[in-house]
């Protein structure tokens, strides 16, 4: 004979029960919580500038704190790879595979510069409209990834933005619309070089846009874009031992998996040994990181310039 409970321990039981079921519902409500993974806008002058700080960080990252810019030179023959990974081979060996896993992360890298700088713009008008040169950086540096991009990819981009916390997909573009974006974006930034910087972004902008127009064929345009701007202007970008190295160095000069090509592919420029001041190099060490490439290295930039 099955013995059962008596009737009040049994309703304890299912008390207790219905208890542990809202207790386990409260704490699944608990993990169901926003998460962002970075400040989309502010709402105070000095969040303003630290939006526009972010985009200086993202530049930094786009350039010279990651590989695009010695990555893509694979493919131009400014560089061969001493290296063992089979995606920076087939770079320089122009047999990509669309399944490169090198390829995405630069592109996310030069959109984040892109996305952030327009929602900048958007913070620095509302709440840190002085001096006026933050909002012309942050046009010029959006111009900047939208022309090494429309250079570098091919038809069918896609620049995709954000509303809020919502992702509006952008549709695919020629690169020519994508060039023709970065030159308004710099005349854009144009508008806003008033401050101490103002002169320095004019000049930034002037060469951007300029690139942009030669690279649009636009020969005539371009030469009067860049009218004022010194032969010695450049833009540098900072690094340090706590955040980023210049990876030109940390890939060709520390790890020698990069090498300085020389009449690479039968046609390319004789960059290793032209003795171009431009270009100062030197051979530490016989070998690349293959053990098989004859190494050499440039003397331009080092860790943090």
């Amino acid at each position: 004979m099955r013995e059962t409970l008596p009737e009040t321990a049994r309703r304890s039981w299912l008390t207790l029960a219905a208890l542990g079921s809202l207790a386990l519902a409260g704490c699944d409500s608990v993990l169901e919580v926003t998460d962002p993974d970075i400040i989309l806008d502010a709402s105070s002058a000095a969040g303003a500038v630290a939006l526009k700080n972010g985009v200086v960080f993202r530049f930094q990252q786009a350039t010279s704190g990651g590989e695009f810019l010695v990555y893509s030179g694979l493919l131009t023959d400014e560089w061969i790879s001493g290296d063992t990974f089979e995606q920076r081979n087939s770079m320089d060996q122009r047999s990509t595979a669309v399944t490169n896993s090198f390829l995405a992360p630069d592109f996310r890298t030069l959109n984040r510069v892109r996305v952030q700088a327009a929602e900048a713009v958007k913070s620095l008008r509302s709440f840190s409209p002085t001096p006026t040169a933050n909002i012309g950086l942050m046009f010029a540096m959006a111009a900047y990834a939208e022309n090494l991009i429309g250079e570098t990819y091919c038809n069918g981009i896609p620049l995709s933005g954000i509303d809020g916390p919502n992702i509006v997909y952008g549709p695919a573009l020629t690169y020519d619309a994508v060039l023709a974006r970065a030159v308004s974006d710099a005349d854009s930034a144009l508008l806003y070089v008033g401050g101490t910087d103002g002169p320095r972004v004019t000049d930034f902008a002037k060469v951007i846009k300029g690139r942009a127009l030669l690279n649009r064929g636009r020969f005539a345009e371009a030469a009067a874009a860049v009218v004022g701007v010194s032969p010695s202007f450049k833009w540098d970008v900072s690094h340090s031992d706590q955040t980023a190295n210049n990876q030109i160095w940390a890939l060709n000069n520390s790890a020698s998996r990069y090498v300085v090509a020389n009449n690479e592919g039968g046609n390319g420029l004789n960059f290793a040994t032209a003795a171009d001041p431009r270009l100062p190099t030197a051979k530490p060490k016989p070998k690349a990181f293959d053990s098989a490439t004859d190494f050499v290295e440039q003397r331009i930039w080092d860790r943090n310039t």
